[in-house]
């Protein structure tokens, strides 16, 4: 689960509606406010990410951009990888395989 805690109305104004717009659920919460165990990412703006206790905080000056890389995070996924291999079944069903080093 995802959680918003901000206090900057346009930064929460955008990430609602860019997490609406991707049919995410999410939790609402202050900073301040203990983050429930259930949670997986908290996003926030780029100015409260030092006020946020929690092992997985994400934050950028785009609400888009932070409820993106809050998904890849939860995800499991991250944007750069040292070393990835890619490989491919051309046989009677073909396949597709990617793995990351991460």
């Amino acid at each position: 689960m995802l959680a918003m805690v901000t206090s900057n109305p346009r930064f929460y104004h955008e990430a609602v509606a860019e997490l609406d717009s991707l049919g995410e659920s999410f939790l609402s919460l202050s900073p301040g406010d203990m983050v429930p165990p259930s949670v997986d990412v908290v996003i926030t703006s780029e100015g409260e990410r030092e006020r946020i206790e929690f092992p997985c905080v994400v934050s950028a000056l785009s609400a888009q951009a932070a409820v993106r890389e809050a998904l890849l995070r939860r995800s499991g996924l991250v944007k750069k990888y040292d070393f990835v291999s890619i490989g491919i079944d051309p046989g009677k069903n073909i396949g597709i395989a990617a793995i990351g080093d991460r």
